[in-house]
């Protein structure tokens, strides 16, 4: 089985993940797919081989280690052979939490690449992309439905921002090598930087990698891997890349409530300048 050179993305929902794989995708070398499942294989066979009745009475710490070690070049394998491709860009969001395992398993050198932006214009985008999918029963509002919760745009916002909801979670996992004094570990990339100055961003990116650098172009983009976006979120365009780079979201003073800017902004914790270090202290 071959070995493939591994590059880790995480960051928040709705921040240019999309976009920023589309074009690592022009390179003929790298493959950039969705969000893999390949984090939760991990964590859940390491989980349960540190809990099996079978390997406690009979331990078998090589077998173990040589089944998780191999399991994300196992997933990939076909997937690249198909492709053509020497290199894939590991997404999950969930990486940052999972730093140890990844280091143990699968490559020493951590270098995730995050595409952050402001919570309110996250939530903007989310509320925005609701809207225009009005005659569909999104994630957030099935959720909402089922928990007996008033559907409005606060509520989804709350929804989103709480423990179980995607931005949520996705702060909390970002904030863990901060945590532990390792945020070097971390190429934040702002999303109007992505937008604004795209090619720098990419040198930038391709450097933290230490990757050979490749002359993207940025017009007539695409997203050559989509999800099923309605079968998976009720959200049509969730994962739809313009064609060209610039930036489209509304306001969040346009789209959302002034308690919900308030509650919700000074969140950034990657910046300097932020007031909320909730995620910090979780």
């Amino acid at each position: 089985m071959k070995k493939y050179e591994k590059f880790l993305m995480a960051g928040l929902p709705r921040s240019g993940s999309t976009l920023l794989r589309s074009i690592l995708n022009q390179n003929p070398t790298i493959y950039s797919g969705p969000i893999s499942p390949s984090v939760e294989l991990l964590y859940y066979t390491d989980k349960y081989f540190q809990s099996s009745e079978m390997l406690l009475a009979s331990p078998q710490p090589e077998s173990c280690f040589n089944v998780l070690s191999n399991m994300m070049d196992l997933f990939y394998e076909p997937i690249l052979k198909k492709e053509g491709k020497s290199k894939v860009v590991e997404f999950n969001r969930a990486i940052p939490n999972n730093i140890e395992r990844f280091r143990t398993y699968i490559k020493e050198d951590i270098k995730i690449v995050c595409p952050v932006r402001s919570i309110p214009e996250i939530l903007t985008s989310f509320i925005s992309l609701i809207h225009r999918n009005s005659d569909k029963v999104s994630f957030v509002d099935q959720y909402l439905i089922d928990n007996k919760i008033k559907v409005n745009d606060d509520t989804r916002c709350d929804y989103l921002m709480s423990d179980y909801g995607i931005v949520g979670q996705a702060l909390f996992a970002m904030s863990r090598p901060y945590l532990r004094g390792e945020e070097n570990l971390l190429k934040i990339v702002e999303y109007d930087d992505l937008v604004e100055r795209t090619d720098e961003v990419m040198r930038e990116v391709y450097d933290f990698w230490e990757l050979e650098k490749y002359q993207h172009t940025y017009e007539n983009l695409e997203n050559k891997y989509p999800e099923n976006d309605v079968f998976q979120y009720n959200l049509e365009g969730m994962h739809t890349v313009g064609r060209t780079i610039k930036k489209t979201c509304k306001k969040p003073e346009e789209v959302l409530s002034a308690e919900i800017i308030e509650k919700y902004s000074g969140m950034e914790y990657w910046r300097s300048d932020c007031s909320n270090n909730y995620y910090l202290t979780i």
